[in-house]
């Protein structure tokens, strides 16, 4: 019997579904064009997870939101509404400062 052994890149391990194929390793997502023969994995960035779904992505974790590779927390006063974040959203008790805007401004609503 010979048994050929391959070698991932760094970041990658074989693939237990289709042997002898390459795939990010838990903790890392290939930056490679999906069309790419091999992949070449990146860590994911911090307050994230990886998307088991999606080897060529990652999650960021509940009250950041995506940009580009990072993931950046939303501002004092706002959240996310879903597991995977695309936009930051005043929380209940806040409302939307209009006078700001080049980003979002979530301001405590006042008592009484």
């Amino acid at each position: 019997m010979n048994l050929v052994c391959s070698s991932c890149p760094s970041g990658a391990t074989e693939s237990l579904s289709n042997p002898g194929t390459c795939v990010c390793a838990n903790g890392y997502y290939n930056i490679a064009a999906a069309t790419a023969t091999s992949v070449k994995c990146e860590a994911i960035p911090e307050n994230s997870s990886s998307d088991p779904n999606n080897n060529y992505n990652f999650i960021c974790y509940l009250n950041y939101i995506k940009t580009g590779n990072t993931c950046t927390a939303c501002p004092k006063g706002a959240i996310t509404t879903t597991a995977s974040p695309l936009i930051c959203e005043c929380s209940s008790l806040y409302y939307v400062n209009a006078t700001v805007t080049s980003s979002l401004a979530c301001v405590l609503c006042p008592t009484g």
